[in-house]
């Protein structure tokens, strides 16, 4: 069941233990697991040393704690692991450069289902969300407003899919730039060539040609890779 943990890292360690014991019993989201005290027995070792490395299973949103009752399995979810994951990439422009590789394969690919799901009422409020953005941008100023219209009008693309990991993935991606954002000023971003490859993008999409919108849709993202790449040269 158990093994006794004698290895420098011992949180580590126990957390593994600890979760091979959660699978090798089958337990199931509410399952109660055995106490501080019980853990500490069969792991030989301290209920400091338990407690911390429980915590850390709570902190990955694979148990929970019911104060009173004990701790239980929860159901798995990438929530508290995409939060670190956008938190560490605020200290790394290359990272964030990955990810963005990451976000334009990962549209691309899902863009043929995206098109395949969206309906009427979909279009439509691309539509609107395209139309506010270039009411913003009619004075050539890329604000804040701005990409928060951006954020929406790519979920609204995705979300019909039903796939709940890919909008998550791209909450970090947009998550990640507004703060990169913040912390770099400087501004590459030519709005008025922006917010033609939104529209080029939008009326792709209308027209259902799959490969067009793939063509539309990496066009748009010239403009960010730009903006990644200077971020980068000016701290290096």
């Amino acid at each position: 069941m158990f093994e006794r943990v004698v290895v420098p890292d011992l949180q580590q360690a126990i957390q593994q233990q600890i979760k091979r014991y959660i699978l090798d019993k089958g337990l199931r989201e509410g399952d109660r697991l055995p106490t501080e005290e019980e853990l500490a027995h069969q792991l030989g070792t301290s209920r400091t040393a338990i407690r911390e490395a429980l915590s850390g299973l709570e902190a990955l949103g694979l148990i929970e704690v019911r104060h009173g009752s004990g701790r239980y399995v929860r159901p798995f979810n990438f929530s508290a692991i995409l939060d670190n994951l956008a938190y560490s990439m605020l200290f790394d422009v290359h990272s964030f450069e990955e990810i963005l590789d990451v976000r334009v394969e990962l549209e691309l690919a899902f863009l043929p289902r995206a098109l395949a799901t969206l309906n009427d009422d979909d279009l439509r409020m691309l539509r609107t969300i395209l139309e506010r953005m270039e009411q913003r941008g009619a004075n050539g100023t890329f604000d804040e407003a701005m990409v928060e219209d951006d954020i929406v009008f790519h979920r609204t693309i995705y979300q019909r899919i039903g796939n709940d990991l890919l909008l998550k993935l791209l909450d970090v991606f947009w998550t990640v730039h507004k703060q990169l954002r913040s912390r770099f000023p400087y501004e590459t971003q030519d709005v008025s060539r922006y917010l033609q490859q939104h529209r080029a993008l939008y009326e792709a999409i209308a027209q259902r040609d799959i490969g067009l919108a793939r063509q539309r849709l990496n066009d748009q993202f010239e403009g960010v890779r730009t903006w990644v790449a200077q971020t980068r040269g000016g701290r290096e």
